[in-house]
């Protein structure tokens, strides 16, 4: 799985993506093919990598190399087909050696911005031979011709050309043109003869192009870090624990409306853990931020969290709602069945997984509501994966996590409001939960924002009836 693949899937991964700015095309189809890192050593390795560029961002003494780094990386361009043609040992043309004489010079410009720094996750290869092969002038400019340089044959043509051609009688034309065709064979000899020089030095060339990506991508990732202000993640053996979290594409759309988000501490165990609240206490929010800090994490992207220790899992299994479901013929509430039994179908497989289940069977009638919930906390808390699952429903009484959202916090009596001004008075951080029972703050809301006074109060003693 590459990061590609999940970005439909994961919400909020897109807006990520959309804001890691690679500088170049091999830099873009790397980030691209980010591999899914299962093991906790392979993502402390892409971390540090991200660590070891952030630390040269925050150095003042590697400004300038830093400069140029990114300098080089946006004169980059795609040769992978090129390099692809060098080791299948292919004749390259014109084009093909000018992109190449391009790329080999801009690479020896990294290699030496690399060398002021302590950046250890990128080694550029030294392309110079590669550069002398097709600049014999060593005029280090990002310009290719086929040199007289080459052949002093070919250089012996050209001038007897010149000169006939100045001459400009028939009979000079004709042994020009002649000629002509005796400097393309030979200049079809040496671009021949170029290329097999080159084929010596395939395996530096494309390890350079790799090597480029991958710097691209790095510092793409350290930017992304301080301007989305991510920290890097610790791996743990089981579970996660943030503190801090939040979702960045949230709080970006609050501060447009000069808005604030409130960051949240979360802890989930392996097993079930039930998250109750009111509506509109962020619940869905909550479970999309886990699922983006968890698929950034294992990306080797740092995390949208101030601390962050998490498992690492094979698989995010979502339940959060599918619009494309829906609309493809499913009722929301078969949409949703059919979700969960893909989830219960993978973890019967075996896979470690982080399950985030979003108020499960909310679109049926509560009787069977209340059993099907019930009956998914009982299955989910026998396997080992962490789950969270967020409900409306009271009397859930099988054994699990329980954590609520506090919810809506004291209102000055007479305060106007609107639907848009409650998200100022609740409380989004969660507390440990000991019964089961769920906050009940759906009457409380409507009458704050002044719905119908008679149909509130036959609601209330309908309440206090039961």
């Amino acid at each position: 799985m590459v990061l590609r693949e999940i970005m439909d899937i994961i919400p909020g991964m897109a807006y990520i993506v959309d804001r890691i700015e690679v500088m170049s095309a091999p830099g873009r189809r790397r980030l691209m093919s980010l591999p899914w890192l299962r093991d906790a050593e392979s993502i402390r390795r892409a971390l540090e990598a991200v660590g070891e560029l952030a630390a040269e961002d925050s150095n003042l003494a590697s400004t300038k190399a830093m400069d140029a780094i990114r300098l080089a990386l946006m004169q980059i361009k795609e040769i992978k087909g090129t390099a692809a043609r060098i080791l299948q040992a292919d004749r390259l043309d014109d084009i093909e050696l000018f992109e190449l004489k391009s790329f080999a010079l801009t690479a020896m410009d990294l290699r030496k911005a690399l060398m002021q720094t302590s950046i250890t996750a990128v080694s550029m290869p030294d392309l110079e031979p590669v550069a002398d092969i097709l600049d014999p002038r060593r005029a280090r400019v990002p310009h290719f011709y086929i040199y007289d340089d080459y052949s002093p044959e070919l250089a012996a043509v050209r001038k007897r050309i010149k000169a006939l051609n100045a001459d400009g009688s028939e009979e000079a034309t004709r042994e020009a043109e002649q000629l002509f065709i005796t400097a393309t064979e030979l200049e079809y000899g040496i671009r021949e003869d170029l290329s097999r020089q080159l084929q010596a030095h395939a395996d530096d060339i494309n390890e350079a192009l790799a090597q480029v990506a991958q710097l691209d991508v790095l510092q793409a990732l350290s930017r992304l870090a301080a301007s989305e202000h991510l920290s890097r993640p610790e791996t743990a053996d089981r579970g996660l624990r943030y503190t801090g979290l939040v979702n960045p594409a949230v709080r970006a759309a609050l501060a447009q409306k000069g808005k604030t988000y409130q960051p949240v501490d979360i802890t989930l165990r392996p097993g079930a853990t039930v998250i109750t609240g009111a509506n509109m206490a962020g619940k869905s929010v909550l479970l999309k931020s886990a699922a983006l800090a968890q698929a950034m994490m294992q990306f080797g992207i740092y995390v949208p969290a101030a601390e962050a220790h998490v498992a690492p899992v094979d698989e995010i299994l979502l339940s959060i709602g599918d619009d494309q479901s829906e609309m493809s013929g499913l009722s929301s509430y078969a949409a949703e069945m059919m979700r969960i039994d893909t989830i219960l179908s993978r973890l019967r497989s075996g896979i470690r997984a982080l399950v985030l289940i979003d108020e499960p069977a909310r679109t049926t009638n509560p009787v069977e509501g209340l059993a099907l919930v019930q009956a998914l906390t009982s299955i989910l808390s026998g396997y080992d994966s962490t789950t969270a699952l967020t409900t409306h429903y009271s009397g859930i009484t099988v054994p699990c996590h329980r954590l609520r959202v506090k919810g809506l916090g004291d209102i000055p009596p007479g305060t106007p409001l609107r639907p848009g001004d409650l998200n100022r008075y609740i409380d989004y951080s969660l507390t440990e939960e000991a019964g089961d029972s769920v906050p009940h703050e759906a009457v409380r809301i409507a009458r704050l924002l002044g719905v119908d006074a008679e149909l509130i109060d036959k609601t209330q003693s309908i309440i206090e009836q039961n």
